[in-house]
C-alpha cells in the first residue's frame, strides 16, 4: 500500500494500518495529531514559529517541520510527541522532503534561491544548492538523487542532482523548466512525472521529468496550492475556491469539483481509498472518498492549518487520546 502527498515522498505499507494526520497549525503554532480511522484530534504538539511544511523519516518514527519565524526546523520525537530538537536552517524554511534512500533532509528556503541539506541525526547543513527565486514544495524522487523545486517566482521547477555536493562539484548538475506562474505545491508519481500547482494561472503543469519538459497543462479551480495523486486520478486543492479539482491521471480531463472548505491547503491521498485536506481558514480536516469523491468526514484541527508535506503516517504519541 502507497502513501503519497505534496511533497512527492512515498513509502510502502502493508494493509490494513493505523493511519494518522499530523497537520501544521499557524495560527496556534502547533502540529495536530488526528486518528484518521475516528476523525478525532488525539494530540497537539507546541512548534513556535508558525509551522508550515512537514515531512516524515523513512521510517516514519519522526516528523520534520519547518518553522518560517523561528528560521529553523523542529524534529518531533513521534513516540513521545516532543520537540527532540531544533535544526538552525535560516532565511525563511518552507517546503520540506526527506530523502527515502539516505533520510537526508531538504528545505526550500523561501527567501531566497536556496534548497539546503540537513543531516538530520548531527542536525549539520551538509550541502546548499541553487534553485530558482523562491522554493517552495518539494520533491525527491525514489532513488534519492534528484530533488525537485517548484520555485514560485521564477515559474520554474527546478531538478537538482543532491547526489552532487557544492561542495566537491561547484556545478552540480541542475536543470530549470518553465512551468506556469507561481508554482507552488509539487508532486511525483515515482521518476516519471511532476504536477505542480500553479498558483498564478490557474492550472496543473504536468512535467516529464526524464525528458526535462511539460507535456500538458490542466486547468483547475483558483489559485490551486497542492496536489495529491490516488492510481488514477488527480486532486488538487483550489485555495481561493474552497474546492478540490479532481482530473483523470491518464486524460487529463477534470472529473469533479468538490466543495471542502474555506481556503484549502495541504493535500494527501492515504493509499487506502481516501483523500486528505487541510482547510486554512476553517481549521479542518476534511476526508474525500477517493472513489465516490464525497467528503465523508471532518475534524477540527489547530489554527490555520497548513499541512504542506507529508502529513500521514503511523505514530501517535505513547498516552495520546481523544479530546
Amino acid at each position: 500500500m502507497l502513501i503519497a502527498d505534496v511533497s512527492g515522498a512515498t513509502a510502502l505499507l502493508p494493509a490494513p494500518l493505523p493511519l494518522y494526520a499530523y497537520v501544521t497549525n499557524q495560527g496556534s503554532e502547533t502540529v495536530s495529531i488526528v486518528d484518521l480511522a475516528r476523525m478525532v484530534t488525539l494530540d497537539t504538539i507546541k512548534v513556535p514559529g508558525k509551522p508550515a511544511g512537514v515531512a516524515l523519516s523513512p521510517q516514519l518514527d519522526q516528523l520534520y517541520v519547518t518553522a518560517p519565524d523561528a528560521h529553523d526546523i523542529a524534529v518531533i520525537d513521534l513516540a513521545t510527541g516532543t520537540v527532540a530538537r531544533r535544526i538552525p536552517i535560516g532565511g525563511g524554511p518552507l517546503g520540506i522532503a526527506v530523502s527515502p534512500v539516505n533520510g537526508l533532509v531538504y528545505v526550500a528556503d523561501w527567501y531566497s534561491r536556496r534548497l539546503v541539506e540537513v543531516d538530520p541525526k548531527s542536525g549539520a547543513i551538509t550541502a546548499e544548492f541553487e534553485v530558482g527565486q523562491s522554493p517552495s514544495g518539494i520533491a525527491i524522487t525514489p532513488d534519492g538523487k534528484f530533488a525537485l523545486t517548484a520555485d514560485r517566482e521564477s515559474d520554474t521547477v527546478s531538478i537538482v542532482d543532491v547526489s552532487h555536493s557544492p561542495q566537491s562539484d561547484p556545478n552540480p548538475r541542475a536543470t530549470s523548466i518553465k512551468v506556469g506562474s507561481r508554482p507552488f505545491g509539487i508532486t511525483l508519481t515515482g521518476d516519471r512525472y511532476a504536477y505542480t500547482a500553479n498558483v498564478g494561472s490557474d492550472d496543473v503543469s504536468i512535467v516529464d521529468v526524464a525528458k526535462r519538459a511539460v507535456i500538458a497543462t490542466v486547468p483547475v479551480g483558483r489559485r490551486p496550492y497542492a496536489v495529491a495523486l490516488s492510481q488514477d486520478r488527480a486532486f488538487v486543492s483550489d485555495q481561493y475556491g474552497g474546492t478540490v479539482t479532481v482530473f483523470d491521471l491518464a486524460t487529463n480531463l477534470k472529473v469533479a469539483t468538490i466543495p471542502v472548505g474555506d481556503h484549502p491547503e495541504g493535500i494527501a491521498y492515504d493509499g487506502y481509498g481516501a483523500v486528505y485536506v487541510a482547510c486554512w481558514f476553517d481549521n479542518t480536516l476534511v476526508r474525500i472518498d477517493a472513489a465516490t469523491l464525497k467528503v465523508t468526514g471532518k475534524v477540527e484541527v489547530g489554527d490555520g492549518p497548513r499541512a504542506f508535506g507529508t502529513f500521514l503516517g503511523l505514530y501517535r504519541p505513547e498516552g495520546a487520546s481523544a479530546r
